[in-house]
């Protein structure tokens, strides 16, 4: 059964082609795709944080899948751990190739961590 194919032929192929993203949903989805931490105060309290709706629509679009027993966890006052949560589908690898072509992708400021760190461990292998 391919419950994400279903979801998101569903929801992109109505009259047209359509694929509408918040902003907190593609950050969402950029968390999922880089494996990290969700955090949407670090950038600011502007739009209250709210998983649960972007990880719905997410998921009601067909771009992530929910992991078999993943249960996320708060790591953090305002900061939401997925990396044990959630999975991108064939169709979401997509989408974020899409958003990385068309320079959309939000990177999170975990990962820019993440990969500063990983940079300098390999340079202190050398």
């Amino acid at each position: 059964m391919n419950g994400w194919k279903d979801n998101f032929k569903s929801y992109v192929m109505r009259t047209n082609f359509y694929l509408g993203l918040t902003r907190p949903q593609m950050e969402f989805l950029c968390a999922v795709a880089d494996d990290v931490e969700w955090d949407r105060f670090r950038s600011g309290p502007q739009t209250p944080f709210n998983f649960i709706a972007s990880e719905g629509a997410l998921e009601k679009r067909g771009l992530i899948e929910r992991k078999k027993d993943g249960r996320g966890r708060w790591v953090g006052q305002n900061v939401y751990d997925i990396t044990s949560t959630c999975v991108l589908t064939p169709a979401g690898k997509l989408v974020v190739e899409l958003l990385k072509i068309t320079g959309l992708f939000i990177e999170q400021d975990n990962a820019i961590e993440r990969k500063a760190a990983n940079k300098v461990a390999r340079m202190r292998k050398r």
